[in-house]
């Protein structure tokens, strides 16, 4: 289970895992919302799925890769994606912040 193929975190997972993995998505189930994805690993038997760390709750486990595990800023688990920030100081107040 991953996200859907109009989500960034859907572009980040197939340029890390690559284009052999991207071949065989034909019947991966994509989820345009977190939340869903969350409630179908939950509920899943021997489930796996790929999502943002934002999202996870306690109902789900995550998996370590080469005993690192992956959370917030831990920018040493092979699918960590950075999240950039970009600032305008021309913008008007409430405008100068960017998330990419």
């Amino acid at each position: 289970m991953i996200p859907d193929e109009g989500s960034g975190t859907f572009d980040f997972f197939i340029e890390v895992a690559g284009p052999a993995v991207e071949a065989n998505l034909a019947t991966v189930t994509g989820f345009a919302d977190d939340a869903a994805l969350i409630s179908a690993l939950a509920s899943g038997t021997n489930s796996i799925g790929f999502v943002s760390t934002v999202a996870l709750n306690d109902g789900v486990n995550v998996v370590s890769i080469d005993g690192v595990s992956p959370s917030a800023g831990n920018s040493g688990y092979p699918f960590f994606r950075p999240l950039f920030m970009c600032f305008n100081e021309d913008a008007p107040e409430g405008k100068k912040l960017a998330v990419v």
